[in-house]
């Protein structure tokens, strides 16, 4: 459990709160996060649908 120690009292709420706003993910959720292989969007999606029209009509 992470906490802040300031003045010998002990501020676990408030790390919490703290961690989960500047890297905006819960604890309960886990910190691990699979950053081996990106899951397209249906933004990327079209993009890489433009991008392969632009170099099939460029060959």
């Amino acid at each position: 459990m992470r906490y802040l120690k300031l003045a010998g009292v002990v501020f676990r709420d408030e790390a919490q709160a703290l961690e989960e706003r500047l890297l905006g993910a819960s604890l309960s959720t886990g910190s691990h996060t699979d950053l081996r292989e990106p899951q397209p969007t249906e933004g990327d999606a079209a993009s890489l649908g433009e991008a392969e029209s632009a170099l099939s009509d460029a060959l």
